[in-house]
């Protein structure tokens, strides 16, 4: 084999594996990007429900409080996680794939039963007690996403006149939701996560295509 050949021989194994180097930075780069867009978009709907939750709490409650008998519990009027949830449902009908969930341990509603996934991102909560949020990338319902989560921990008195003994929650509640789940928190303690699920298999699919 003549030196010219093997010069050529070098140079395209080279090439070849230059393309790839570039090919796989690529799309390193377009999967980096796409966790970035995902990450923004999580903070914004987390911090927009958030809002909701605390408008409800610090100015529609007390208004509806002084309307109403002491004993007296509405949640699409007095629950700020009720409020920004129903919030978000209109919103998920323009985004499908997006979901927002207070994942509980033990919660009064059903629906917001925490999965196994779930209770992994809260037992990291409860073991890290000053981890201020958690993210990452999951495969949910045979779906790529990205998720984002906060704690809950019981960080005032206040929550336990719903959370603590069933015998002291207002009596609309336990008609509602029963007096079985979502009781006996404690103090300080790290019982659910905000969760922001933001769909990524289309941005991944995208970036593989470009290999």
């Amino acid at each position: 084999m003549g030196i010219r050949i093997k010069s050529l021989l070098v140079m395209g194994v080279l090439g070849a594996l230059a393309i790839a180097v570039i090919g796989v930075t690529s799309y390193q780069l377009s999967v980096n990007n796409a966790m970035d867009e995902a990450k923004i978009k999580s903070n914004i709907i987390l911090n927009y429900a958030m809002a909701t939750k605390n408008y409800m709490k610090l100015v529609q409650k007390p208004l509806v409080q002084e309307l109403i008998e002491a004993d007296r519990f509405y949640p699409e009027l007095m629950s700020g996680f009720v409020s920004a949830r129903g919030t978000f449902e209109l919103f998920q009908k323009s985004y499908p794939g997006y979901v927002f969930k207070q994942a509980t341990l033990d919660p009064l509603n059903a629906s917001n039963k925490a999965d196994a996934q779930e209770q992994a991102i809260i037992s990291n909560f409860k073991n890290n007690p000053s981890l201020k949020s958690d993210e990452g990338r999951l495969v949910k319902n045979g779906n790529e996403v990205f998720f984002f989560a906060q704690p809950i921990r019981v960080d005032s008195k206040g929550c336990l006149s719903c959370h603590g003994n069933p015998d002291e929650a207002p009596k609309d509640q336990i008609e509602i939701y029963g007096s079985e789940a979502g009781y006996n928190w404690s103090e300080n303690e790290t019982v659910a996560a905000f969760v922001i699920y933001i769909p990524t298999q289309a941005a991944l699919q995208a970036a593989k295509n470009c290999l």
